[in-house]
């Protein structure tokens, strides 16, 4: 899982330098913007039932129901294809006054029209990664969502570079690696059986909506939210700022790496865990988890924060301005990996209601501070306000986790190693040397003192123990099938 996040990382930063030098800089913030938009609807679709389906799902089969299983995941996928499907055809009816009313730029119109039709292929491949994740199968859900989409989409554009330019360029090749992708998406669905229907018992259909339905409003809320600086960046700046903003939020994205790995891995095992009743157990490893995501986070904070200015150099000189905002998403990011999956264990506790309120207080928060800030500071007020709303959301999901339901993140040794990154950090920024020596020290010693004086013999083992039964479980099956 960590393999496959830092490859999509990778993947997703080496293809914005290649869009940045096939697109001019309008043409790719009007690319960024139309991209945040259709995510935006596709994830609108699904209508929180990935939510329901991940909870419901894996309380199912740590009960041993795999009949009740079957029913919830044919139901869930089929009903959210459905609601894509109207939203598709409403997308592309509505471009036009999306395009111009709301974000007062009709250049877009035709990008965000054509690539409407991808809307039901994302909420597939969305649904598709639960699946996999339900079934203890999240490795190959996440290569196919985070590295092959990812690759199709660069493949496409690139050969076409050759025929097509700017506007026909994007559209032809988005379309295009989204229909690829669909075509081996319904290829793995078989693997599991996937059957289009809508049957389900009333019982189980009402547990699902009660984590659906709230899930679906705090989504909308959380997604809006967190895309929220883009959105208003677009309706209140320029197309150009729109790109030189994403780029900055594709080099911190690398800082939550480790937390989406982990993250991915810990909730359906966590949902097994309140599914058993073992509270305390659950307790112990979110501790843990947490621990092992603010170690990784960290050290790819300072290499990010020493190597910036050759990292925005890679996409061209009107890149650079990206730096000034750099920092205030690095200090968003790190608040968020910082408390680990809080909002996910919330949603996972059935807490789906109370991630809905977080996610409205959290939004306000956002077209607040986008509005104050945005026309006055630009790209620079957007990742003020980005840093604020992500600062409140985490705080509000960590207080909530400890009242409600009794679970922390925290314990002494956490702090510990937050006074060590810190008193690192701030020790390295003053040595006079080049940046990338900088980096190359604070990498060194950080993680020899992470190695050597924090993590212990449970903390290290975690990821032997995970290998040794990924190694077990592919040799009894290479046996069986022998």
């Amino acid at each position: 899982m960590t393999i496959f996040w830092i490859l999509a990382t990778f993947i997703g930063f080496f293809s914005n330098i290649i869009y940045t030098r096939y697109l001019p800089k309008d043409v790719f913030g009007d690319f960024t913007l139309m991209r945040t938009i259709i995510n935006l609807f596709a994830i609108y679709a699904m209508f929180g039932l990935n939510h329901g389906f991940l909870r419901q799902g894996s309380l199912a089969l740590g009960r041993e129901q795999p009949e009740v299983y079957k029913e919830i995941q044919n139901y869930t996928i089929t009903f959210s294809l459905i609601i894509s499907l109207v939203v598709c055809a409403i997308v592309f009816f509505c471009a036009g006054p999306i395009s111009t009313y709301i974000f007062k730029k009709p250049s877009i119109t035709n990008l965000v029209r054509f690539c409407s039709f991808v809307i039901p292929i994302q909420l597939i491949g969305n649904m598709t990664l639960v699946l996999f994740k339900v079934n203890k199968k999240a490795d190959t859900g996440q290569f196919l969502y985070t590295i092959l989409y990812f690759v199709l989409q660069l493949l496409f554009f690139y050969l076409l570079t050759f025929f097509l330019k700017d506007e026909p360029l994007i559209i032809i090749s988005f379309i295009v690696a989204n229909f690829i992708y669909l075509i081996i998406l319904l290829y793995y669905q078989k693997k599991f059986n996937v059957k289009y229907s809508l049957k389900l018992e009333k019982k189980e259909k009402k547990a699902l909506y009660n984590i659906s339905v709230p899930m679906f409003f705090a989504a909308t809320f959380s997604q809006s939210q967190r895309w929220g600086d883009t959105l208003f960046l677009g309706i209140l700046g320029t197309n150009a700022q729109v790109g030189v903003y994403y780029i900055a939020l594709r080099i911190s994205s690398f800082i939550s790496i480790p937390q989406n790995a982990f993250t991915q891995i810990f909730l359906p095992i966590a949902g097994r865990l309140m599914g058993k009743g073992k509270h305390s157990e659950l307790n112990d490893l979110y501790k843990t988890i947490t621990r092992l995501i603010f170690i990784s986070g960290s050290l790819i904070f300072g290499v990010i924060y020493f190597m910036q200015s050759y990292l925005l150099s890679m996409f061209g000189h009107f890149y650079q301005n990206a730096s000034v905002v750099l920092i205030y998403l690095l200090i968003s990011e790190t608040v968020d990996f910082g408390v680990g999956p809080a909002k996910e264990l919330i949603t996972m506790s059935g807490g789906g209601k109370i991630n809905l309120v977080n996610s409205i207080i959290t939004l306000a928060i956002n077209i607040l501070g986008s509005y104050l800030l945005i026309p006055q500071y630009g790209i620079i007020g957007a990742a003020i306000a980005n840093a604020l709303t992500n600062i409140s959301m985490n705080l509000i999901a960590v207080i909530e986790l400890i009242i409600i339901y009794k679970l922390s993140p925290f314990n002494i040794k956490y702090f510990v190693i937050i006074a060590i990154f810190i008193i690192c950090l701030i020790g390295t920024s003053f040595l006079p040397v080049i940046n990338i020596s900088k980096a190359i020290f604070f990498g060194v010693v950080l993680t020899s003192i992470y190695i050597f004086g924090v993590l212990n013999k449970e903390e290290k083992d975690l990821f032997i123990n995970m290998i040794k039964r990924r190694g077990k479980k592919l040799k009894n099956k290479t046996e069986a099938n022998n």
